[in-house]
């Protein structure tokens, strides 16, 4: 599974670089690009379990059994990867396979999901540490100046030009 590429041990035993990692988020794109387009379908429920890849960075989609089809809506998704907003409005569209391919991506890139960390807020006088989906529904991330102290596993996102961050903090 996809969801390989956020341990670090294994994306080394793979012998993959970051540019391994980039074509592969690439082909995933693609493959949600022509879904999207030519079958008018969406897959709802995109998360690191339901697509694959093999040695030559070919892409699988599993596990279609909550997909979106025309005015069809998904049933499932997977909290920490769909939208929460879409979530609560059970209006899962295939905006949300964007939403879904962002976290992923940036997951993949630096190791960590884009809302992890700490991050609290003072409530009745007391501190209140938010958990992902809190952050999530907030869009307080990692990219965000909200001052969350990055988990020390998270790689580096410095490499990544502006147009890139800016991308990822218009869907954060």
């Amino acid at each position: 599974p996809i969801s390989d590429l956020r341990d670090k041990e294994v994306v080394e035993s793979y012998g993959f670089t970051l540019k391994d990692i980039l074509e592969i988020l690439i082909t995933v794109g693609r493959g949600i690009e022509i879904l999207h387009t030519e079958a008018n379908i969406y897959i709802g429920d995109l998360n690191g379990s339901n697509i694959l890849f093999d040695a030559d960075k070919n892409i699988y989609f599993i596990d279609f059994d909550g997909m979106g089809v025309d005015d069809i809506a998904p049933e499932c998704c997977t909290d920490g990867y769909i939208d929460p907003v879409s979530e609560k409005n059970q209006n899962i569209t295939m905006k949300d396979d964007w939403y879904s391919y962002a976290i992923q991506a940036f997951q993949y890139l630096t190791l960590v999901h884009p809302f992890d960390g700490v991050y609290s807020v003072i409530e009745d006088d007391m501190e209140i540490f938010l958990e992902i989906p809190e952050k999530m529904e907030q869009r307080i991330s990692l990219l965000g100046n909200h001052g969350i102290e990055a988990p020390s596993i998270a790689q580096s996102w410095n490499w990544m030009n502006e147009e890139l961050v800016n991308v990822f903090l218009d869907i954060f």
